[in-house]
């Protein structure tokens, strides 16, 4: 495959726009190409396609197209049904922020809605957009930087009988879940620093708030959960009205950063920490209700 050379003056422009011109194979320069080849997984029993057969121009110029605008924290998504003009559905294409969580939540979110794949291509660019979100330069991902820098192109080719309202739904609940990955990525030290937070002061209870015999327990263990133990999703104060729990949706963390209203009542005995199903479902990483907990001051 042939090579382009690239200016390397970070300010001008790259012609990014060459993406959406090839036309064979050999287009394709070898940097692309290896990107997207080396980050291939296909189905352990080898029924699925070759990699080479999934990287046509045609593919790449539609994830060129998707990704040529994007504004910091949101992200892109594109579905391709069986009988789409680009040719290459049923198919999936994301360009998203690269984080941890990221693709275990796409396929999380695939997995309880029935939609199976045969291939994912996940390469991971160096990207450089204006203030507006436009498309300046993607280049290969430097050597030796942390893994959860720069942007993912997510491409997954969908089985041939998948279902298209299964696929509509895709397209309806896939936003929604990247925008909780980014929430979650982007307060992630927040939470850990308000949960230290937490533990300290249940531990001091410098104002006689945590009135408990299990006041340091509860302390050591809020000190556990955030020294690497458990996945912060959210976190959100809350008042306390009749024993319902209300959270105002205006200081809140994670995926409960912008939501509002009635959580589950609180236990009648007198406990300091609670730990409980959450009502909020999640698709994030293993697509269950997770647990969350509640600490209680008098």
């Amino acid at each position: 495959m042939g090579a382009v050379g690239m200016t390397s003056d970070p300010e001008v422009k790259q012609d990014v726009g060459a993406w959406t011109t090839f036309t064979q194979p050999a287009d394709v320069p070898d940097w692309i190409s290896q990107a997207y080849l080396e980050s291939y997984r296909g189905q352990s029993d080898g029924g699925s396609q070759s990699p080479d057969s999934l990287l046509t121009p045609r593919m790449l110029g539609a994830h060129y197209r998707l990704g040529q605008h994007r504004a910091a924290g949101e992200s892109c998504v594109a579905v391709y049904h069986a009988d789409d003009p680009e040719g290459f559905g049923p198919a999936l294409q994301v360009v998203a922020e690269h984080g941890s969580m990221l693709m275990d939540s796409v396929t999380v979110l695939l997995h309880r809605l029935g939609v199976g794949y045969t291939a994912i291509m996940t390469p991971v660019f160096d990207v450089r957009r204006s203030p507006a979100g436009e498309l300046l330069r993607i280049e290969p991902k430097a050597v030796g930087t942390s893994p959860y820098t720069g942007e993912a192109w997510i491409f997954v080719q969908l089985a041939p009988s998948v279902d298209r309202n299964a696929l509509t739904e895709v397209e309806r609940l896939l936003p929604r879940v990247l925008a909780d990955v980014q929430r979650v990525a982007t307060d992630a030290a927040a939470m850990i620093a308000t949960l230290s937070e937490l533990a300290e002061a249940v531990d001091t209870d410098p104002e006689g708030q945590y009135a408990a015999p299990d006041r340091q327990e509860v302390a050591a263990l809020l000190r556990w959960l955030g020294n690497g133990n458990f996945l912060l999703l959210g976190y959100q104060p809350c008042r306390v009205d009749e024993g319902m729990v209300i959270g105002d949706g205006s200081s809140g963390l994670g995926v409960l950063r912008a939501r509002a209203g009635i959580r589950p009542r609180l236990t009648d005995e007198n406990k300091l920490l609670v730990l409980a199903q959450a009502r909020v479902g999640s698709y994030l990483r293993y697509g269950a209700y997770p647990m969350p907990s509640r600490c209680a001051s008098t």
